[in-house]
């Protein structure tokens, strides 16, 4: 009995082994993780001519306040609106039963004395407002088919690239339709501008100059940007007498506008720019 409850010597000597083992493992990742890397930031830019640019068109409508033309006078209509559909179902039922009481006659006829008193005092629904508030949508969608006839007649642009959506605020009187769609001769575009303005477009809020070749840039700016960063890491190395060893890692740092920085009109290029983190083991 006393035999079984004995340590088993090799299996204790495997035990100790494993544990130096990750101790030593340990150690060494700890070392090169914390002590034995260098992190080093490269940048490269490079610029490129616009092919194409990408334009958004706006069409807003905005129904001015004027006299009982406002947010509040219309509320008033639409609660006056609901009100008299309440009382109007409220008035069937009743005629319902009253067709199964005795006193229909005289029910019937308080229904109407009562439908005649609300018809006096009602305040009448101020049309001009009603109508401005319905007719805002068709406003907008008038002056964007407007500019929609005008942009399908310009060679210089890609009649694939249209589209448009349609968006409404009520709180502020407001609709507004947008138009998408890319011009692919740069040269036309202050032309272009006027003459949409012209049409009725009240903004433009998107205006992307663009080029075929960014992606392939990208990856040659995105190549010398590590090697920017080696460099720098080499020329540290020689200063101060240590050595590189492997590769560890690169990566980007999150920013979704980098690289593809746009242009102003006046320089007439696009600056493409990538930035990288480094790391190199110390030997």
């Amino acid at each position: 009995m006393c035999q079984a409850n004995r340590a088993n010597p090799v299996a204790l000597k495997r035990y100790f082994c494993i544990i130096l083992f990750l101790l030593f493992l340990s150690h060494n990742i700890v070392g090169a993780d914390f002590h034995r890397i260098i992190k080093m930031t490269g940048q490269s830019d490079t610029t490129v001519k616009p092919d194409y640019v990408e334009i958004g068109i706006q069409i807003t409508n905005e129904i001015p306040p004027k006299g009982s033309t406002n947010l509040p006078s219309l509320i008033s209509i639409l609660r006056q609106k609901k009100e008299n559909e309440q009382k109007i179902e409220s008035d069937i039922r009743n005629l319902h039963a009253a067709l199964s009481s005795p006193k229909k006659d005289s029910i019937i006829n308080s229904i109407l004395s009562a439908e005649n008193t609300d018809r006096s005092n009602n305040v009448p629904i101020n049309k001009d407002s009603e109508n401005d508030f319905l007719s805002a949508k068709q406003k907008v969608d008038s002056i964007a088919n407007v500019i929609l006839n005008f942009i399908n007649t310009q060679k210089t642009v890609d009649k694939n690239s249209i589209f448009s959506y349609y968006n409404s605020n009520e709180n502020n009187m407001t609709n507004t339709r947008t138009i998408r769609l890319i011009i692919t001769d740069i040269s036309n575009l202050d032309q272009f501008e006027n003459d949409v303005i012209a049409l009725g477009a009240k903004s433009f809020p998107q205006i992307d100059f663009k080029s075929k070749l960014e992606t392939q840039l990208k990856q040659e700016t995105l190549l010398k940007a590590v090697d920017n960063a080696k460099e720098k890491i080499v020329k540290l190395s020689q200063q101060n007498n240590f050595k590189i060893g492997k590769l560890f890692q690169i990566d980007e740092p999150p920013n979704p506008n980098q690289g593809f920085n746009n242009i102003t009109r006046n320089t007439k290029l696009i600056a493409i720019r990538s930035t990288v983190n480094v790391t190199y083991e110390i030997k």
